[in-house]
């Protein structure tokens, strides 16, 4: 559970995730974004959010409905960069 109430899957990231991510923060940063210190290596934390403003006393219901449903496999087939400040969305041209 993230602040503000944010319920996440957390995996335990592979080296070859941690790797994947330094480069896709160099791919960012050549694009002269600004990246925000907890995408930086070694602060990111990969996760997968499930719910918003949850309380921890919905947690036992929300872990039985997603126990249901794992594993989930995803394939990711595009990668955008958002400017948060702006909401405006910069395709990247390959997936890192």
């Amino acid at each position: 559970m993230f602040r503000r109430g944010q319920a996440s899957l957390v995996p335990a990231p592979s080296s070859g995730l941690v790797q994947r991510q330094g480069r896709v923060v160099r791919v960012v940063e050549t694009t002269g974004a600004d990246l925000h210190r907890y995408y930086v290596p070694g602060r990111w934390t990969p996760h997968c959010s499930l719910s918003p403003r949850t309380r921890r006393e919905e947690l036992d219901r929300l872990g039985a409905v997603v126990y249901d449903v794992l594993p989930i496999e995803a394939t990711l087939d595009r990668a955008v960069l958002i400017d948060t400040a702006t909401g405006e969305h910069t395709p990247l041209r390959m997936i890192p």
